[in-house]
């Protein structure tokens, strides 16, 4: 296929992705774990968009980058098939119908989190009650505005290969643990690459 065409395509995606974004509720989930095999972990996806599209609404798979376990000593980075969902149903914010279904989704296959996108406000939400879970079980924890094309963060997704990432104010400025394990990371794995670390 022509360069041109392919990367109209990707540039058209992450366009849509974010006119959804402006019009209607939306999410992000996967199913995914660490610790499971890859059979259990497609098996549940397949679960879960049987599920989202029964309710209506609409699904796309994207490419999720995560921090399982995030902030602990099990902390590991996971690449997952993940899902961006639009409630098409209902114009701007549904008042919480998708928030909720994907925060029992997440509940069901002990995510960490799920991500709600409601308006121009993104937040993490909790779903998991391990101990080594972040955020805590019902924590909400906002996001900044989307970075879209160019985001190279610790959290981030891809459609058909363009990244996309919330980014919270503790990335962007650093005044707390989270804010400087995020930054440690960042330069760690850049470091990496570069051969100084």
């Amino acid at each position: 296929m022509d360069k041109k065409i392919i990367k109209y395509l990707k540039e058209s995606s992450l366009s849509r992705i974010v006119d959804h974004m402006e019009k209607h509720s939306c999410g992000i989930i996967t199913t995914y774990r660490g610790e499971r095999t890859r059979a259990e972990n497609k098996s549940n996806n397949r679960e879960a968009l049987a599920v989202l599209k029964r309710k209506g609404y609409g699904v796309t798979k994207v490419k999720g980058s995560y921090i399982e376990n995030f902030g602990s000593d099990t902390a590991i980075e996971v690449g997952e098939d993940s899902f961006f969902i639009v409630n098409y149903k209902v114009d701007g914010d549904d008042g919480g119908e998708l928030e909720n279904v994907l925060r029992k989704l997440g509940e069901r296959y002990d995510q960490d989190s799920i991500l709600s996108i409601r308006g121009k406000d993104a937040v993490l939400i909790g779903t998991s009650k391990r101990d080594n879970a972040f955020p805590n079980y019902g924590q909400r924890v906002p996001l900044g505005s989307g970075k879209f094309g160019r985001a190279a963060y610790e959290f981030l997704t891809r459609i058909k290969g363009r990244p996309f990432a919330f980014v919270p104010e503790w990335i962007e400025e650093p005044d707390n643990v989270m804010g400087k394990w995020a930054m440690a990371s960042m330069a760690d794995k850049a470091l990496k690459e570069i051969g100084e670390l």
